[in-house]
């Protein structure tokens, strides 16, 4: 049977939840890792219709009451490596495509492999491999490293030719550049998923001393689409009134084809949407909207208090850095929904494509026109803010100068309070003086 046309039988099976997902869901619950892997896997197969060749999925590896990421936790690595191949006999059953997981070394391939040797072996189209499947190490060529268990298996090189498909796990911050190496030794232009690496806080690293460099984030990992994503978080606000401290948690939701979520998490265990956007939310904005529903963002905007709770910065270096990134794929929601072939292939994400409007928006509405409806006030007049990147630099040291004003009007008045409160103390201590001594008696 020819893999592509199974590729693309399966793929118009899905197609009616696939436009249902395009929206977005309303509600998430999933019953169990296998429902997360079957979700994940649906999102993978989605977006390779669809062309797309750079895939991230994130979502909790181990239950709640388990760390999430430790590079040292064997529980995190072997859960990983387990929910890969559940998603790789799913991607390879569905599609007919040949499987390839990475890990990243070949004592990590080892361990793996005689671990999971029965799941790989007995399903047709799966593969196992590392990072550096042509550049093995002096000790690996000595032997020193090779597991006996490992011996008589098809050499990993051997099938990272012949796969259509890669999933790479458990890789490290200083592994990414084997990543991009690996991409393009071996991957070229075929798919490749980063699976559940979490993906956030290796960028965290990048730039520091002994890791690689923030470049890696601008012409590398900014290519991945996330096309399934769930990012939990908890979050604690105190409060005035009984029960003074109130919990709340949350998720950031993607779903390939569908927007970006933040979704709160209820009573019963459900998540529901509360806030959806064509670009990806950072954990700052998130924790905004969570607050906004719980009705618990009750600062001034622009007080004391508000900047207190917020801080100055409530981004980071690789969500802000926008004219260093090669592509803003990892940030969008761009949606592609394959249609049959008397139909057009449009963009739903925007809303100006949808059923009943297609045509109003190709006569009325011209690009710079659709910007301004969708940015608001965020649209530079100027023309710089061409495209999808509507603020420009001009815009953005704007912005920067009013929160210098901010903190300098804040400052002030920090400066005042203490001022106010030395005079204060100043005066208590007058009043609380001793009474003077009494007055030696009159001499008669």
């Amino acid at each position: 049977m020819d893999p592509s046309s199974t590729g693309s039988a399966t793929t118009a099976g899905l197609e009616p939840r696939l436009k249902a997902k395009a929206e977005g869901r309303q509600t998430y619950k999933p019953s169990s890792f296998q429902e997360l892997v079957e979700n994940a896997t649906e999102s993978v197969l989605a977006a390779i219709s669809d062309g797309v060749t750079r895939m991230e999925v994130e979502f909790p590896a181990l239950p709640n009451s388990v760390d999430a990421y430790k590079s040292s936790s064997d529980a995190f690595v072997d859960a990983n490596v387990q929910l890969a191949i559940a998603s790789a006999r799913l991607l390879a059953e569905q599609s007919g495509k040949r499987v390839h997981i990475v890990v990243p070394d070949e004592g990590e391939y080892n361990r793996s492999y005689r671990m999971f040797r029965s799941s790989l072996e007995l399903t047709d189209g799966l593969s196992m491999g590392y990072l550096k499947e042509s550049r093995r190490g002096v000790l690996s060529l000595m032997g020193l490293f090779r597991a006996a268990d490992a011996e008589g298996a098809i050499p990993p090189a051997e099938t990272a030719s012949r796969a259509d498909i890669f999933l790479a796990v458990n890789a490290s911050s200083v592994e990414l550049v084997d990543v991009e190496h690996y991409c393009a030794e071996w991957v070229g232009e075929r798919p490749l998923v980063l699976w559940n690496i979490e993906l956030d806080t290796l960028r965290s690293d990048l730039g520091l001393l002994g890791f690689p460099s923030k470049d890696l984030q601008y012409r590398f990992l900014s290519k991945f689409v996330s096309v399934f994503y769930v990012r939990q978080r908890d979050y604690s606000k105190s409060v005035a009134v009984a029960p003074f401290i109130i919990n709340y948690s949350g998720c950031i939701f993607r779903e390939y084809p569908g927007p970006w979520q933040v979704m709160l998490r209820q009573d019963s265990g459900e998540y529901a949407c509360i806030a959806e956007r064509r670009e990806r939310y950072n954990l700052g904005e998130a924790k905004e909207e969570m607050m906004l529903a719980m009705g618990l963002n009750t600062e001034e905007e622009g007080s004391a208090m508000a900047f207190l709770r917020r801080g100055y910065k409530r981004s980071t270096w690789w969500e802000d850095a926008r004219d260093e990134e090669e592509s803003d794929a990892w940030r969008r929601a761009s949606v592609h929904m394959q249609t049959s072939a008397d139909e057009e292939e449009v963009d739903y994400s925007d809303g100006y494509d949808e059923p009943g409007n297609a045509g109003e928006a190709a006569s009325t509405h011209s690009p710079r026109q659709i910007e301004e409806d969708i940015y608001g006030d965020l649209y530079d007049e100027d023309g710089a803010g061409e495209g999808i990147l509507p603020l420009t630099a001009a815009e953005l040291k704007n912005r920067a100068e009013d929160q210098e004003d901010t903190i300098i009007r804040l400052t002030e008045e920090l400066e005042s309070v203490r001022a106010e409160r030395d005079s204060l103390q100043q005066e208590r201590a007058v009043l609380e003086l001793p009474p003077p001594p009494p007055l030696p008696p009159a001499k008669g």
